[in-house]
């Protein structure tokens, strides 16, 4: 782990925070028109947040990583938020265990993507290759 406690903006890099088991919540603040339409035309009611919704969150759970969304991002609440993963040691156990859950829930048998990508990769070279002899094995 990098960090001991994260801010995260909402989007992979929470997943990608999640796995390193960071404990941090997750922020959203977007442009005032967006964030109305949000509000009072999408009408969404749930977590905005992916690690969230790759957990399994149902109606009327709390969420598993919070969210600090719209005009609830403010200097005092980020600043409350981060004090509050560096000091207390029962929320960050407990989120540590969803992040496990999380890496579980996200693992590949077999190769890795990254693996899988390259092989693909390596697949399209030889085909449109002449001499396969220039391409690692």
């Amino acid at each position: 782990m990098a960090a001991a406690a994260g801010l995260i903006k909402s989007g992979t890099s929470t997943i990608e925070a999640a796995l390193l088991q960071c404990p941090h919540s997750i922020i959203y603040k977007p442009h005032w028109l967006t964030g109305w339409i949000f509000k009072t035309i999408v009408r969404h009611k749930g977590p905005v947040g992916l690690v969230n919704w790759i957990l399994g969150w149902k109606a009327n759970e709390a969420y598993r990583v919070p969210e600090i969304l719209c005009e609830k991002v403010t200097p005092s609440a980020l600043s409350q938020e981060l004090v509050h993963w560096l000091t207390n040691d029962r929320a960050r156990k407990k989120i540590l265990f969803h992040f496990q859950l999380l890496r579980q829930l996200m693992e590949v048998p077999g190769d890795t993507p990254s693996q899988i990508a390259a092989q693909e990769i390596i697949q399209v070279l030889k085909q449109h290759s002449h001499s396969s002899k220039s391409i690692p094995q």
